[in-house]
């Protein structure tokens, strides 16, 4: 169960962090910030911004703040918990963003 939390959870580099809002169907990327650089992902954060799901969404993201390789390596650590297949588990729990 807890790698099924972890797929839930935000991806995180430094302050800023990205999930979805549904790991099954996703329709929207949920920017959030995080007050600290820790590497916790159950630290307190705040949702930034909602952009739609699309292919590119890098520039969108560069777009709020967040800087070009930081957004890169955001993209590419929600693409990698979309890909497993323990994904469907996610919704059935608790997700710290919805």
């Amino acid at each position: 169960m807890a790698t099924v939390t972890k797929i839930g959870e935000p991806a995180r580099v430094g302050r800023w962090g990205l999930t979805v809002d549904n790991m099954t169907h996703p329709s929207e990327y949920v920017i959030v910030s995080y007050p600290g650089e820790g590497q916790r992902h159950a630290d307190p954060c705040e949702i930034v911004r909602r952009l739609p799901y699309v292919d590119d969404p890098i520039a969108a993201f560069v777009e709020t703040g967040i800087p070009k390789g930081t957004a890169n390596t955001l993209r590419w650590r929600v693409a990698m918990k979309l890909a497993s297949p323990k994904v469907a588990d996610t919704e059935l729990g608790y997700r710290p963003v919805s």
